[in-house]
């Protein structure tokens, strides 16, 4: 479960789910104390599909208003080594990026420095263990180099009606790491006067 909301007679409830390749909405009734699932489907419900599966106007509202789904990301981490480095340009420098989420979430990422976009979206998805890692070399120019702010943009996705990939809410980003690439001309090796 990535979100819920139950309306205020502790009736009717909307729920979220993201699970590996699949995804979708559920809504759920209570009946002599029992939650029950009345339908679900792909894909967020509208106020009018709630209300078109037998669920009151106005609580219907309240479900999709209130609902507060949460990416299944509960930590996310980026390092590098090497925060600094005086060599010939281009240079390398690695990250490291650490997550824990829900075992099946399919994520995209993207390296963003000072704002900017640097690499593709690349996607993966969090194993049975709960914990995924990978790292992304940079190659950096002479026209990049100097001090900047790396971040990690983690993107979770869901399967939507029609099959798909849809992104499950906003991204979340790591914290920035900051890192400093001089470039230096490599000194010239001594030669035997004749």
């Amino acid at each position: 479960m990535n979100g819920l909301a139950i309306d205020k007679s502790d009736t009717y409830a909307l729920v979220a789910c993201v699970y590996g390749e699949g995804g979708g909405e559920l809504i759920a009734f209570k009946n002599a104390g029992t939650w029950q699932l009345k339908t679900g489907g792909g894909g967020a419900f509208s106020v009018n599909d709630l209300i078109a599966d037998g669920v009151p106007s106005e609580i219907a509202s309240y479900l999709v208003s209130n609902l507060k789904p949460t990416l299944p990301i509960s930590d996310l981490t980026l390092t590098t080594y090497t925060p600094t480095i005086t060599g010939p340009c281009p240079a390398t420098i690695t990250f490291f990026v650490t997550l824990t989420g829900a075992p099946g979430t399919i994520f995209g990422n993207t390296f963003v420095s000072d704002g900017k976009s640097v690499t593709k979206q690349l996607y993966g998805y969090v194993p049975d263990s709960g914990f995924a890692s990978f790292d992304k070399d940079l190659k950096i120019d002479a026209a990049h180099a100097g001090s900047h702010a790396m971040q990690v943009q983690i993107t979770v996705y869901q399967r939507a009606n029609g099959g798909d990939f849809v992104p499950a809410g906003p991204p979340i980003f790591s914290d920035k790491v900051n890192y400093t690439i001089s470039c230096a001309s490599p000194v010239p090796s001594a030669s035997a006067s004749p």
